[in-house]
């Protein structure tokens, strides 16, 4: 972006490119990735096209490395031996500005492109939690090249379709995603009135309505007519307007139950379940919680398994049959559900045995 790391006089530009330099080296030279590799205590992370925030998580591991004074010093010597210009304290603080602008965004990929809690409600909260984490970088006094990078991803005056206002922000005024949050039980309709106070109270209504034409009759708790017997009634005209627009118990019993729900706080970091939702008419409840916080598929979980199949299948490993290679894969995958430290740590070791053995 111009005034950043695009046209002259740009600070992270010449960073951007020293750091590109020690990651090819790294990538396509034996030699230099082992001496990396003892100058640091470990690989480097390098950026990959396939990972969203790969380029992040590499500069997030640099800067540990430049943060370490002898760490700095053994790879700048590995730098300097490689012909690629070293780092300086400059370029850890432009390093250091970057990382810190960038954690929100990364923290907001990271929870969108998640399996567990891949629920449509999740969006605008993550969305706004973004902005506001990265508005409020504005005020931080350390960051001074980098305030650029802040307005550029905010509101750029140039490139308003690039930026959050002109990308995200319409999004806050669909019904759809806003009602998806009002049924979601970690948010319901108090963050819907943080993300747009004006359609709170249209939302509620909504959700009601909908919630009631989910109701049989034979669930109505009292004896009053229903909205359908109100409007077949063909002495409706003669009514006063207020006699016209009265709410049946249903309705009210409805309003009550969404209004008490909205006043229990519940653990963001629990799984969704029917018990969070209200306990009267519950299946209309849930019902409405699924139409509204069903996505799309996302193919990121897809992605990830092509990842896990490519480090499975290498050269020394080409005589695999498929049913060995398929097993393989399947424990990989799904090693949250076993004792994920002890055998990642088994897999790790067998990976870095291999590359020392090719």
């Amino acid at each position: 972006m111009p005034g950043w790391n695009f046209g002259r006089n740009c600070p992270f530009k010449k960073v951007a490119g020293k750091l590109q330099g020690v990651w090819n080296a790294q990538n396509m030279r034996t030699v230099a990735a082992n001496q990396i590799k003892e100058a640091v205590g470990k690989k480097l992370k390098t950026p990959g096209v396939t990972r969203w925030n790969s380029y992040y998580d590499a500069c997030v591991m640099m800067l540990e490395v430049l943060e370490d004074p002898d760490r700095r010093e053994k790879l700048n010597v590995v730098m300097r031996s490689q012909n690629l210009p070293v780092l300086y304290d400059a370029d850890k603080a432009l390093l250091a500005q970057y990382c810190k602008i960038m954690k929100p965004v990364a923290t907001c990929l990271d929870i969108l492109q998640g399996e567990d809690k891949a629920y449509m409600g999740i969006l605008l909260p993550t969305l706004k939690l973004m902005k506001d984490q990265v508005e409020a970088l504005r005020m931080d006094y350390s960051i001074v090249e980098g305030q650029e990078l802040i307005n550029y991803l905010l509101e750029h005056p140039t490139k308003g379709d690039k930026s959050f206002k002109g990308r995200f922000q319409p999004l806050f005024e669909k019904e759809d995603l806003l009602k998806a949050t009002a049924l979601h039980p970690h948010f319901k309709l108090g963050v819907v009135g943080y993300l747009n106070a004006e359609k709170k109270d249209d939302i509620k209504k909504a959700i009601v309505t909908e919630a009631l034409k989910k109701v049989t009759p034979a669930e109505e708790i009292g004896g009053g007519d229903t909205q359908q017997d109100v409007e077949d009634d063909p002495f409706r005209y003669m009514m006063e307007e207020e006699a016209v627009a009265t709410e049946s118990p249903l309705d009210e019993d409805m309003k009550k139950t969404l209004d008490e729900w909205n006043k229990i706080r519940c653990n963001r970091n629990s799984c969704i379940n029917p018990d969070q939702f209200p306990l009267l008419h519950r299946a209309a409840w849930v019902d409405l919680f699924i139409k509204y916080n069903t996505p799309l598929p996302s193919s990121a979980a897809v992605e990830r398994l092509f990842s896990i199949g490519s480090d499975i299948l290498r050269a020394k490993r080409s005589s695999l049959t498929a049913d060995n290679f398929e097993k393989l894969v399947f424990i990989k995958g799904n090693l949250q559900l076993l004792d994920e430290k002890s055998i990642s740590a088994q897999l790790d070791m067998q990976d870095e045995e291999e590359e020392e053995d090719e």
